[in-house]
């Protein structure tokens, strides 16, 4: 397991333990087509294809929440980068966890 998805993982069992509702961002990844052959496929569409959406999104006491799960050295791509801008002209903050306290100080500082 990469430092990325054990981020995500400690965030996602974090909100579980509270109960918090949570979606794990859209599925993408490396499927073998039927005559073999790897390819990338990606769900999702809407805005940009689906590109750049957030890996977590959770609800609680009313206020949604778009989590970009980083690692340490992690930054944001071009796709999110613009992702991100669109909500926010929207006035939706897309938050980025390096870590679980990133994650602990939004719910306390937002929500709680």
């Amino acid at each position: 397991m990469g430092e990325e998805q054990s981020i995500q993982k400690c965030i996602l069992d974090y909100l579980n333990m509270f109960g918090i509702a949570v979606k794990v961002g859209l599925f993408a990844g490396k499927v073998v087509r039927k005559d073999g052959k790897k390819s990338f496929m990606r769900t999702g569409g809407g805005f940009n294809g689906g590109k750049g959406f957030p890996d977590v999104v959770f609800i609680h006491n009313g206020k949604v929440s778009l989590i970009e799960v980083k690692s340490k050295a992690g930054s944001l791509r071009p796709d999110q980068i613009l992702f991100r801008d669109e909500c926010e002209k929207q006035k939706v903050e897309v938050h980025v966890a390096k870590e679980l306290e990133d994650v602990v100080d939004l719910l306390e500082r937002d929500m709680i």
